[in-house]
């Protein structure tokens, strides 16, 4: 993420249909009344490109992240900037992103589904999107955030953590910030420096820096870092396992259809041209694309597996 200077954004998001926690407002006001509000602060790793020949650098600014406050059973989406285009297409898609993972972690909890972001001045990109889906999460769940942790990277919708660039810069912004823990993207350990023009090793460079660099692959292991409790995963689902004997026999009706198949085609193709008509032409082309996907399936093993094989 590249600031050039500072932005203010407001993102609320409402589903009235949850139904997890709907009564997250006042005990004693009407459903259309608003929820109430939560406040934390996260800390936007920054990097500053000035150009070709030019050395970037780094910093670190307090940005409030306020979940909640807007009336039940509305779905409000609002950017305010303190300066006219301050907020780039990444930064407001990266804010929705950040938002619409956190409800969903939450199963779309109506009061984690309003998040207001709060900066100055104009800024642009991904980076941030980790570090507001983390933020968003602590202040619905009630658990407290260190602020002397902080982080960069990407969000994905499975909540995984994407890599973003000139963190060896951002580590610089982060300590001159007074920050102790820095957590970055897994597997970019070794980063190009188009400046220096040299591999540099981030955990090295942020010790260097005074800081302790964590690697993350996703929110569930970030989450932990910044509050020292566990976000709840869901349960793993697990492919249906079938009898052998029921694999058994969709595998020979697979093996019998395809055999009907090929025997119909070839019946057609024998017919006169004057016999055959588009319906029939365009039954069969599909069909003989099904027949395709079959084999393909047969060969790959792609039947339903018998209970008991992995």
């Amino acid at each position: 993420m590249k600031f050039l200077g500072v932005a203010s954004i407001l993102l609320s998001i409402l589903f009235g249909t949850a139904t997890r926690n709907c009564s997250a407002h006042e005990e004693g006001t009407e459903p259309g009344d608003a929820l109430q509000s939560v406040t934390v602060n996260v800390y936007p790793l920054a990097y500053y490109d000035p150009g070709p020949g030019k050395k970037p650098w780094g910093g670190c600014d307090k940005v409030p992240i306020t979940v909640g406050g807007y009336p039940h059973g509305t779905i409000r989406v609002g950017v305010f900037e303190s300066i006219l285009g301050g907020t780039g297409q990444l930064w407001r898609a990266t804010s929705w992103q950040a938002a619409l993972t956190a409800s969903q972690l939450l199963d779309f909890d109506p009061h984690a589904m309003q998040v207001a972001v709060s900066v100055e001045g104009k800024i642009d990109g991904p980076s941030a999107g980790a570090l507001f889906t983390v933020g968003i999460l602590p202040a619905v769940r009630g658990d407290q955030l260190n602020e002397e942790v902080t982080m960069t990277g990407t969000i994905n919708p499975d909540g995984t953590i994407g890599p973003v660039g000139g963190i060896a810069y951002k580590l610089e912004g982060a300590a001159q910030a007074g920050k102790k823990t820095v957590l970055i993207p897994a597997f970019t350990r070794l980063q190009y420096d188009a400046y220096s023009k040299e591999h540099i090793d981030l955990v090295e460079h942020g010790k260097k820096q005074g800081l302790t660099v964590h690697q993350v692959n996703d929110v569930w292991e970030a989450y932990e870092l910044f509050t020292g409790k566990k976000l709840p995963r869901h349960k793993e689902i697990t492919l249906p396992m079938v009898s052998s004997m029921m694999s058994n026999h969709l595998r020979e009706r697979t093996e019998k259809w395809i055999e009907l198949q090929s025997r119909a085609h070839k019946a057609y193709s024998s017919w006169d041209e004057d016999r055959h008509s588009d319906y029939a032409d365009d039954f069969l082309e599909g069909s003989e694309d099904l027949m395709k996907r079959s084999l393909a399936a047969t060969s790959k093993g792609s039947l339903p597996r018998p209970i008991g094989m992995q």
